[in-house]
C-alpha cells in the first residue's frame, strides 16, 4: 500500500469534517484523545510513529449525529439498526482504520474511536465496502497482483 499517499489523501479529505483526520496512537487504550487533538501531524511524522511501533488511526466516518454519519468519501448513511456496533450508533465514536507496522508491512483493519480507546474490528458493517474500495485505490501494482491469485 502506499501509506504516503493514503495519508495524504485522507488527510486532505478530511478537512471540514474533522478536528483531525488522523491521530497517532502510542496504545490502543487509556489515552488522552484530547492532548492527541491538540497538534496536527505531518504525513513524514506520521509514517514514523508507523515506523517506531506505534499505532495510526484513520477517521472514515463523522460520528453519528440526528441518526446519521457521514463518510470523508461524502456519502452520508441513515444509522437505524445498521450494522454497526453500539457504541456507534449512540454517538460515542468513529469507524476508520487502524494502521500498524510489522516488519516492512503495514497492516490496517477497521476500528471504532471512542473517547479514550481504539477498538479493532472485525467488519467495519455498513461501511465496509465503501472503506475497502477506498483502501484499494492506494494498494500497489504488486499488491493488486498478489491479492488476486
Amino acid at each position: 500500500m502506499n501509506v504516503k499517499a493514503f495519508l495524504t489523501d485522507v488527510m486532505k479529505r478530511g478537512e471540514g469534517v474533522f478536528v483531525r483526520t488522523v491521530l497517532p496512537v502510542e496504545n490502543l487504550e487509556n489515552f488522552d484523545l484530547p492532548r492527541i487533538l491538540d497538534k496536527s501531524y505531518t504525513v513524514e511524522e506520521l509514517c514514523c510513529v508507523l515506523q517506531e511501533g506505534q499505532y495510526v488511526y484513520v477517521n472514515f466516518t463523522s460520528s453519528v449525529t440526528h441518526g446519521k454519519a457521514q463518510t470523508i468519501m461524502g456519502s452520508s448513511y441513515v444509522m437505524e439498526a445498521q450494522r454497526v456496533p453500539g457504541a456507534f450508533l449512540a454517538g460515542a465514536g468513529t469507524i476508520g482504520y487502524l494502521l500498524w507496522q510489522e516488519a516492512d508491512e503495514v497492516k490496517v483493519c477497521p476500528a471504532l474511536l471512542e473517547e479514550d480507546h481504539i477498538q479493532p474490528l472485525s467488519s467495519a458493517g455498513v461501511f465496509a465496502e465503501e472503506m475497502s474500495h477506498y483502501l484499494n485505490s492506494f494498494q500497489t501494482v504488486e499488491n493488486r497482483y498478489a491479492h488476486s491469485l
